[in-house]
């Protein structure tokens, strides 16, 4: 190597100078879980206006997802909804824990903390619509206990067993994750 091959350059920071340059750190998978959360407060907003003006709309909507539209049902579906989006509102961010699972999202019901574990179909899903971010987050917080209690039923139909039981009229439909889901499309 010749000598100038060898030099070395050294530098002092241009902070003294005032030339500061700010870079603005971005967390894609807290970006991605603050936008569905965002989302999701509209639609279970949008929903609890519904079941306050309970009109023929309301009711024929409510009636589809779940079967019949009595004012038991409007009162307990209307009380999960205020405690989701209380949960919306205060969850912390730290709550969502990213698992290299194919799995769209899970909870434990028990959990009064609300882990929400974050699986792959989850961040590839769209942010609305069917199978997507928001679906997943109220189906999701439905279950946990101090929310509805909901449960995955139907096996591994769980779809087409929820619409059957509302077809049907079954109240079971107010303890299905499912129907609670559908009603957010």
């Amino acid at each position: 190597m010749t000598k100038e091959n060898q030099q070395t350059t050294t530098g002092i920071t241009s902070i003294k100078e005032g030339n500061v340059i700010h870079q603005k750190i971005t967390n894609p998978f807290i970006k991605m879980i603050k936008n569905a959360l965002r989302e999701q407060l509209v639609i279970l907003q949008k929903r609890k206006e519904e079941l306050e003006k309970w009109d023929n709309d309301a009711q024929d909507r409510f009636k589809r997802v779940f079967g019949f539209a009595d004012e038991k049902a409007r009162q307990w579906i209307l009380s999960g909804i205020e405690k989701e989006i209380a949960l919306n509102q205060n969850i912390p961010i730290s709550n969502f824990k990213k698992i290299d699972e194919n799995v769209y999202a899970s909870v434990i019901a028990t959990d009064l903390t609300h882990i929400i574990k974050i699986g792959k179909k989850f961040i590839k899903a769209p942010v609305t619509g069917n199978d997507s971010q928001v679906l997943t987050l109220c189906h999701e917080m439905s279950h946990f206990d101090d929310i509805l209690g909901t449960e995955d039923l139907g096996g591994n139909s769980p779809r087409n067993f929820a619409k059957s039981l509302a077809r049907n009229g079954d109240e079971r439909t107010m303890q299905s994750s499912y129907n609670f889901e559908m009603y957010f499309l």
